[in-house]
């Protein structure tokens, strides 16, 4: 018995042609890049938030919009993504909310999201043949929401809420104010 047995090292494997193959495959990354709106309203229970899932599915998400790449956000964008889901109204701030990375096997996923207060909801709306739509108040959609992440946005937008609440520009109703 050698060395490296008593102390239970195990020998180097020798990679065939065929593992090399699969190793250099696993290495191709698909990079995709998304923005969302994280849409609010106010009602006397608090913040509502809109939350959208495809119809013969139940993962719910903020509506979203795919980009070219991770800093191609933009208003017209993210009007579209509300609009998607019959929204109307404003980004709270211009600065994202927040942002994350995900990764799974080949694929790469970022996500940068924008708090957008809601001014007026259309009914019918452009995907409500292939999607459902859905305000709740912040403990609903923390339970409706899957991905922790995304989950992360909700107590982003309240904390961004709450700081702003007293925000004279606010009253004013100034652009890129909540």
């Amino acid at each position: 018995m050698n060395h490296a047995s008593q102390v239970g090292l195990v020998a180097p494997r020798v990679f065939t042609r065929t593992c090399l193959t699969v190793y250099t495959k696993s290495m191709t990354t698909v990079q995709l890049h998304e923005c969302c709106v994280v849409a609010y309203r106010t009602t006397s229970s608090g913040p509502e938030f809109c939350l959208v899932t495809p119809i013969s599915e139940n993962r719910w998400e903020f509506p979203k919009i795919a980009l070219d790449g991770p800093d191609d956000y933009g208003a017209a964008l993210l009007d579209q993504a509300a609009s998607n889901a019959g929204l109307q109204g404003r980004i709270a701030i211009e600065k994202p909310l927040g942002s994350y990375v995900a990764s799974r096997q080949n694929e790469s996923r970022s996500m940068t999201a924008f708090l957008m207060r809601v001014e007026h909801v259309e009914d019918p709306w452009p995907s409500k043949d292939s999607h459902r739509r859905l305000w709740c108040l912040a403990e609903e959609a923390r339970v409706r929401i899957r991905r922790k992440p995304v989950r992360r946005f909700i107590d982003l937008a309240l904390h961004c809420l709450r700081d702003h609440a007293g925000d004279p520009a606010r009253e004013n109703g100034r652009p890129g104010m909540l």
